[in-house]
């Protein structure tokens, strides 16, 4: 079983879902990739006290590298018109999306240890975990996706297969030895659980700003009825 890094937010240790349906990738994850995978899920790349991007998921293995996984739910997501469509018609680019975060992943990385980024390979591919290969018609994908980048429910059997195939496309070799391994494991698990953090600053805001709302209201109910009173008299 792979090595599952995420954020727990109850006493209990339970694994907190953006949604029920990212869970179908995370089990298959988990239970069919070996030990020596680690697979970080929600990565919150924060620039400036401001979430930038957050990566569903990234895959690492020390000797084979980033694999930066956009994943998306559901049926009806289609190609046409040169343009992405997700649920009721909504344009979407998941390959932009995922090039972005993975962009940003290596500037990170960059920033704090930049001999990794030198030994190491990333990438990244777009996972619809719920559509079979025919749904998404293959033949009908744009120039700029590489199809060997684009995953879909056949996938979830073997996923190690599909994975090895992604990271064999690129000449350059990953290896990077246990300082390194551990330095970015530690990195993207402070990403993973910074949210918590930030969750918490905004959750005391929030109660705060219902807080002065409430005595807001009650002053002003009370600045009204004296100008009435004022006025009456």
């Amino acid at each position: 079983m792979a090595i599952m890094h995420m954020l727990r937010e109850d006493a209990y240790q339970v694994p907190t879902f953006h949604t029920g349906k990212e869970f179908i990738l995370y089990d298959a994850l988990e239970s069919k990739l070996p030990s020596d995978y680690h697979v970080f899920y929600s990565v919150n790349f924060i620039n400036n006290l401001i979430f930038d991007n957050e990566a569903d998921f990234i895959i690492f293995h020390p000797k084979k590298g980033f694999l930066v996984i956009e994943a998306k739910s559901g049926n009806d997501i289609t190609y046409k018109n040169n343009c992405w469509y997700y649920s009721n018609n909504v344009k979407m680019n998941p390959f932009s999306q995922v090039r972005r975060i993975k962009h940003n992943l290596i500037d990170k990385i960059k920033d704090k240890n930049p001999d990794i980024v030198n030994n190491s390979i990333f990438t990244a591919c777009v996972w619809f975990h719920e559509m079979d290969k025919d749904a998404v018609n293959t033949n009908n994908l744009p120039l700029e996706v590489d199809e060997h980048l684009l995953l879909t429910s056949e996938a979830l059997l073997e996923p190690e297969i599909y994975i090895n195939k992604i990271f064999s496309k690129i000449d350059k070799k990953s290896n990077l030895n246990s300082s390194q391994t551990k330095f970015v494991i530690n990195l993207l698990e402070s990403f993973c659980f910074a949210v918590c953090f930030w969750r918490w600053h905004f959750q005391v805001f929030q109660s705060l700003r219902k807080r002065f709302m409430l005595v807001f209201r009650k002053n002003l109910r009370l600045i009204k009825l004296t100008v009435s009173w004022g006025i009456s008299l």
